[in-house]
């Protein structure tokens, strides 16, 4: 297994300027797309960038001259807050815990991809959370998109799709959206009942915002949750196997507390495991570069030199560069999870350099919802499964669009 992962080029070279020019640097020789790699100024930029940030008009809408009033992205992240407080309670956490189990249940006995295992688990059991109550023929819709988008993320060299290829994807797309504008309109005209889940907010808002605003805004989050999360949870499953030591602690904490208590407070409850998956999203955080473009001017301090972002610049950033970068955190290709222990000498070394789930006004609005349930997957592959790997010692990690745990496979059984 390899103590460290596997770079591309593009990402040594770019690790290697940080240690050399400092942590913002433009990356091209045209300076049109810079690095920031600094969690103050990465905060301030992304603030500065999506502070007035609007959901945009459809182009079909803009052709036919259908131009609506501005409606603001913070507007639905607000609405989206206080919707995230019903997935948390108990016994809405008891049947994201059942529906994992069954989907988990599904691959016993089978040589599978762990990668692959973790991130379907990780993403369908959200689904009812962003979505519920759907016929059939509307979750075959939405899973199969699902399943289009994750498979980017579970091998390391994705090649470009064929021109059938890219057909097919966007006719999944198409009809995916669809099942978002169906359940929409359905609520909406009192066909089917209100839910609490994530798309209802959108349903008061409809007539300020329109339909096809409202769409994307429900196809936005399902997208969300096709990617990330699941990587987040192979890169857990990765450690889990790899980390005897962690493995033991893990299990000796989660068999002796009951799954209703712990799905009361999970963080609370089970303080080694929270530690631990709080290390995992530190040391592998998805994904490991992310790109914005320049929204209006913002003025940065370059070293001594200040000056302009413009409109239609680039500019990236990356968690992962951040919580590797010596400057901010003592050891940090160590995996540690005790460096989240009150006062330890290896935790962060500046306020702020802890950003797993990204900056404010672009933040994951379900980071408690994700922490709880890596807790959760923790929980179940502690004590009500057993991974047998296939061949550890080919395991390696690898980053590509997400921290990627190559050559990842086995099968799982009950205890």
């Amino acid at each position: 297994m390899s103590p460290t992962a596997k770079k591309p080029p593009f990402i040594r070279k770019l690790l290697h300027r940080c240690e050399t020019e400092g942590n913002i640097f433009f990356i091209d020789p045209q300076n049109t797309t810079l690095g920031i790699f600094d969690p103050t100024v990465a905060k301030q930029i992304n603030s500065d960038n999506y502070n007035d940030l609007t959901i945009p008009e459809k182009l079909s809408d803009q052709i036919k001259g259908q131009i609506g009033c501005p409606f603001s992205w913070a507007t639905i992240r607000d609405a989206w807050q206080k919707a995230m407080q019903h997935p948390l309670q108990a016994n809405e956490l008891t049947k994201l815990t059942e529906h994992m189990s069954q989907l988990i249940d599904k691959q016993l006995s089978k040589e599978i991809n762990l990668v692959s295992l973790s991130q379907e688990v990780i993403a369908q059991s959200l689904l009812p959370i962003i979505i519920t109550n759907l016929s059939n023929k509307q979750i075959k819709s939405l899973l199969q998109d699902q399943q289009n988008k994750i498979k980017h993320f579970t091998i390391e060299n994705p090649q470009p799709e064929t021109f059938w290829q890219s057909l097919l994807s966007a006719f999944i797309q198409i009809r995916a959206a669809n099942s978002v504008r169906q359940e929409l309109r359905d609520r909406n005209k009192q066909i089917k009942p209100r839910q609490n889940d994530l798309l209802d907010p959108i349903v008061d808002m409809l007539p300020h915002l329109g339909i096809d605003r409202a769409i994307d805004a429900g196809t936005m989050i399902l997208t969300a949750i096709s990617g990330p999360p699941g990587a987040a949870a192979s890169c857990l499953l990765y450690e889990l196997c790899v980390k005897e030591n962690w493995k033991h602690k893990l299990q000796e904490e989660l068999t002796h507390i009951e799954l209703s208590t712990l799905l009361k407070s999970p963080t609370k409850a089970a303080p080694i495991t929270y530690r631990f998956v709080k290390e995992v999203l530190r040391k592998w955080s998805p994904p490991v570069i992310t790109n914005r473009e320049v929204r209006t001017d913002i003025d940065i301090n370059i070293g001594n030199e200040k000056q302009t972002l413009k409109e239609g610049q680039q500019y990236v950033f990356s968690a992962y560069f951040i919580h590797h970068n010596t400057e901010y955190w003592p050891e940090p290709d160590r995996f540690d999870p005790d460096r989240w222990l009150p006062g330890a000498k290896n935790g962060p070394l500046k306020r702020g350099s802890y950003i797993p789930f990204g900056w404010s006004p672009k933040s994951c609005v379900g980071q408690t919802l994700g922490t709880y349930q890596l807790i959760i997957f923790t929980y179940l592959m502690c004590t009500q499964y057993h991974i047998q790997i296939d061949k550890p010692d080919n395991i390696e990690m690898v980053l590509a669009a997400m921290p990627l745990p190559l050559h990842f496979n086995g099968q799982i059984n009950k205890r």
